[in-house]
């Protein structure tokens, strides 16, 4: 018995069903494997497996799987209602798709309606399509009508399904709609066409424009043409601009297409009509269009390329049309002239004829806007032989540059792709007749073999009996003069291991208590610098007689961090010297900083500190003299500026190079300084003390009599001006996912998007932006969609926030401008395999909701809770009843984070992102700026977010707004915190 109980299996029977009901598969016969297709993704399956030798069927196993879920891969099938189509809509009607997971998830269906009404046949101008609709309708509706179309134009429609865990396959339909006129023609006058024969050539008619005095507007024209034998009816529409018609012989057609061969009489009349002939109505959720960016009067030099960046909004989409003095442009097929499908307009190569004005009109069913703009295209030099002795002119005849020369100055140094600047840069002094012997004999010393001190100007180090390794006199290290001011800095080289005691050395024997440090210790993967100070106030250093110790906690900021040591010398007399240690981090490595402003308050902390104790600054970077050169040189700039009203770059690193080789070593490096000058010399000092912060701003909206401007209208209108325009070359991958975007929220610039891990695709509208004092404490990001809800809850997990910001409600204004990506009650919400679950939603003061998520990725069994704090006061443009609420939002958010010890960005959202999200995050820098620093500065705070999110603070009114908002906070600080 037991031999056969043993057997061998003769074969394997297994069984798949729906756990849900007894409809499934079995397969039997089964030898070694067998498929088992048509399962159903995402749904629920027992599967039973049985084995069977000559005495049976054993005991039946089960095992639970669940097919992979899915999206949709069903393609929707589509239909155009040839019965709606008029002249200005037409409606669509498809198919549902059955669901397609276990929860009997149906999905729901994205539509998009392109249109291309660019006369050029080009297919490869993707930037001519223009998105009208970008829309998601519900499971149920199994139709979508278009509405305030235009006639004549081919329209794109694509349809696809939508579920929790993506999108499936697009259907499109391409479809053009008629010109219908309207029915109801009312005549003024009636001119009577004698009968004309037609022929085989075109007949022609011309009818002379009209004169009237008594009305300002031209009439449109209709031509009715009966063809008398077959009693068709043909109509024309003339608009005011069209005077010729010609008319083609009309032959009726008859069945089965075929055409009879015989001209045919025809009679026309002429009617004049005086309203138009096609006259949308407005829907009642229509928004005319209105600007966020336009670009103002602009200059260029000939041969440049030219952007005139627009972001305009409104619903639905708006289309967009550019004249040139007064002629149509459209985009060309070499490129010279695009206009994308945001508006904006590039014009490459200019020349002389693209000089005059530019009218720009963006429509919709709600109205018309219209703006102009300028542009000057200055004399371009064709011979750059001519160029090259225009700037050697200006060495020949050396003088410092006045401040209020300098704006010009700069602006033709930047000609021609900087060509005057590189032959200023290159007469710098190259090669001196200082000697490098003791540099020479120290090689090992070194970082680079071809950047070291002159021997009569470099420190040398005392020896330090009883320690045989400092014995040695050498260190690369150079005085460098400031302005009127003698050995104010010590440049040198990032020290090296072998280095490093000399450095503390130095810093002892030169009673020097200032260290700036500019850069990272790696970069790119090669180290910069040696590490030289303790990790942590639980460590110490020792370098022979000199411990190095943490004198307290480390000062962190967006783009530096400042450190306190303490140096000891364990000689018997316990003395001390204690140093601060300032090191800028946001220097990219082979550049410059995008912008000098950060630079410029760094070195502004540096120089208050440097004035209590005095002692050389110890400056160095990796080499010592590019950076190091920069620094120094920026800061005798801006005292000569400042003592002389002047300034003199050339003469500035010529002496310092007469001290320290290659000091400011790049093209750039020398660029970044006179942009940096010029832009303090624009800006002056912009920070507010608190204690009369109320005080000051309320001046700010007093008119100047000499610029007839305030100085809220003056100040932003430099922040316009400073700030990079997002020109399309910088936002390339949003526009690759037209379906992830809303139509009125801007694109992230590339380089500061936020991207996804461990996703296909990487893409989601969402960008950094740096805190007072962390970088990147903040994501703005677009409001979801329901086809990105997906995405955004990958975001929060990748980043592992802990703090949402809401900065709007689901509808306003009548329109959908937030997808809710939460659940409504207990049960949690599952999207692909992320779980999201509603722990608890409490109202808070004012108008404040607070809900609490618990959030759990099924991959990696990652959990966290994460709480959303919802605003719902705050109008679309910025504006706020009740600015308490503002200042609750912030308490709130400051200390959620604070109890969640999170490092961690907090994502704002809103219906723009640029408008109450940007707004948000510039108040809480303002307040974080102001507990450190006794001060608020608003100019720099607004200027280096739109740096990083273009277009943010999109108005003047919304820039006083967060003025207002900082002083009521700082009035009120004691509800909220108390100034330590």
């Amino acid at each position: 018995m037991t031999l056969l109980q043993n057997s061998t299996v003769i074969r394997y029977s297994a069984s798949c069903q729906l756990k849900e009901c007894s409809s499934g598969v079995i397969v039997n016969n089964i030898s070694n494997s067998s498929l088992i297709s048509s399962l159903i993704d995402g749904l629920n399956y027992t599967l039973s497996f049985t084995s069977v030798n000559v005495l049976g069927n054993s005991t039946e196993t089960e095992f639970s799987i669940i097919q992979n879920r899915t999206a949709p891969s069903i393609p929707v099938v589509m239909t155009i209602d040839g019965e709606s189509v008029n002249s200005s809509s037409f409606t669509i009607t498809w198919e549902t798709v059955s669901c397609c997971n276990a929860s009997g998830e149906t999905p729901s269906y994205h539509i998009i309606l392109n249109s291309d009404d660019d006369d050029d046949d080009d297919d490869t101008a993707l930037y001519n399509v223009t998105v009208l609709y970008n829309v998601t309708v519900s499971p149920d509706t199994t139709w979508y009508t278009f509405t305030g179309l235009k006639p004549q134009v081919i329209y794109s429609v694509t349809i696809r399904a939508l579920n929790s865990f993506g999108s499936g396959p697009g259907t499109v339909h391409t479809t053009t709609i008629p010109m219908v006129p309207n029915t109801d023609i009312p005549m003024v006058s009636t001119t009577d066409i004698p009968m004309v024969a037609t022929t085989d050539e075109p007949t022609g008619f011309t009818e002379e424009p009209t004169d009237s005095t008594e009305s300002s507007t031209l009439s449109t024209m209709a031509i009715v043409l009966i063809v008398a034998s077959c009693s068709a009816l043909f109509i024309i529409i003339i608009t005011p601009c069209i005077c010729m018609v010609t008319v083609l012989t009309c032959m009726p057609r008859k069945r089965k297409s075929t055409c009879s061969t015989g001209h045919e009489e025809i009679s026309m009349n002429l009617l004049h009509v005086t309203s138009p002939i096609y006259s949308p109505s407005k829907s009642e959720k229509s928004q005319a269009p209105y600007v966020i960016e336009f670009p103002a009067n602009t200059k260029a030099v000939e041969g440049e390329t030219v952007h005139l960046l627009v972001q305009v909004s409104g619903q639905p989409e708006p289309t967009y049309t550019w004249t040139h003095q007064g002629e149509p442009l459209q985009s060309s097929s070499d490129d010279k002239v695009q206009i994308f499908s945001d508006g904006t307009l590039v014009i490459r190569d200019i020349e002389q004829e693209n000089a005059g004005q530019y009218n720009f009109s963006a429509r919709n069913i709600g109205g018309v806007l219209n703006r102009v703009v300028i542009l000057t295209v200055l004399p371009g030099i064709d011979d750059e032989e001519q160029l090259i002795q225009e700037a050697k002119s200006l060495i020949i005849d050396h003088k410092p540059i006045p401040a209020d020369t300098l704006e010009k100055y700069v602006e033709m140094q930047h000609l021609s792709d900087n060509k005057p600047f590189n032959v200023l840069f290159s007469s710098l002094i190259r090669d001196t007749d200082h000697s490098l012997s003791v540099a020479n004999a120290n090689r090992s010393k070194n970082r680079y073999k071809n950047i070291i001190p002159y021997d009569d100007n470099m420190i040398a180090l005392q020896p330090i009996e009883g320690w045989d390794e400092f014995q040695g006199q050498y260190i690369n290290a150079s005085y460098i003069n400031g302005y009127n001011f003698k050995n104010k800095f010590i440049a040198t080289q990032g020290p090296l291991s072998s280095t490093t005691g000399d450095l503390w050395r130095m810093m002892w024997q030169e009673r020097s208590h200032v260290i700036v440090m500019l850069t990272n210790v790696i970069e790119g993967n090669r180290v910069k610098s040696e590490e030289y100070w303790p990790p942590s106030p639980d460590n110490e250093l020792q370098f022979g007689p000199f411990v190095i110790k943490v004198a307290s906690e480390e000062e962190a900021y967006a783009n530096f961090v400042i450190r306190s040591f303490e140096i000891l010398l364990t000689d018997g007399t316990q003395a001390k010297h204690y140093v601060k240690h300032f090191q800028f981090t946001a220097w990219p490595d082979h550049g410059v900083p995008d912008h000098g402003s950060p630079l410029v308050i760094f070195m502004q902390k540096v120089m208050h500190y440097h004035a209590k104790l005095g002692g050389p600054i110890v400056t160095h970077c990796s080499a010592g003299v590019g950076r190091t050169g920069t620094f120094i040189a920026l800061d005798i700039g801006l005292e000569q500026m400042k003592s002389e009203n002047q300034i003199d770059f050339i003469q500035i690193i010529n002496q310092m190079r007469d001290q320290r080789m290659h000091m400011v070593q790049t093209i750039n490096q020398f660029i970044f300084l006179h942009d940096t000058l010029l832009e303090q010399v624009l800006c002056g000092n912009t920070l507010i003390p608190v204690a009369q912060f109320s005080e000051i701003i309320g001046n700010f909206d007093y008119t100047d009599t000499k610029t007839k401007k305030t100085i809220y209208e003056t100040q932003y209108q430099l922040i316009k001006r400073l700030t990079p325009k997002t020109t399309a070359y910088k936002c390339e991958i949003g526009r690759d996912f037209i379906e992830k975007n809303r139509p009125e929220v801007p694109l992230p610039i590339d380089t500061r998007r936020v991207v996804l891990q461990q996703s296909d695709n990487d893409y989601i509208n969402a960008s950094y932006v740096d805190g007072y004092q962390k970088k990147k404490e903040f994501i703005i990001a677009q409001s979801p969609l329901e086809q990105t809800t997906l995405d955004f809850w990958k975001m929060i997990i990748q980043h592992k926030t802990s703090t949402i910001l809401m900065l709007c409600n689901l509808s306003e204004d009548s329109k959908m401008v937030c997808h809710q990506y939460w659940p409504n009650g207990p049960t949690a919400a599952v999207f692909n395999y992320i779980s999201v679950k509603l722990i608890n939603e409490v109202q808070e003061s004012g108008s404040i909701i607070r809900r609490t998520f618990g959030i759990k990725d099924m991959n990696s069994g990652y959990c966290s809770t994460v709480v959303q704090l919802q605003l719902t006061n705050w109008l679309p443009d910025g504006q706020c009843a009740n600015y308490s609420t503002i200042g609750d939002l912030y308490a709130l958010v400051t200390d959620n984070q604070r109890r969640s010890g999170s490092n961690r960005p907090i994502v704002v959202h809103c219906s723009d992102s640029i408008t109450r999200s940007a707004m948000y995050c510039v108040t809480h820098n303002a307040i974080e700026q102001a507990k450190l620093e006794q001060g608020s500065d608003l100019f720099q705070i607004v200027k280096t977010l739109r740096m990083q999110r273009p277009g943010g603070i999109p108005s003047q009114k919304c820039y006083e707004t967060v003025h207002e908002l900082v002083s009521f906070f700082l009035s009120n600080f004691a509800m909220y915190s108390q100034f330590q």
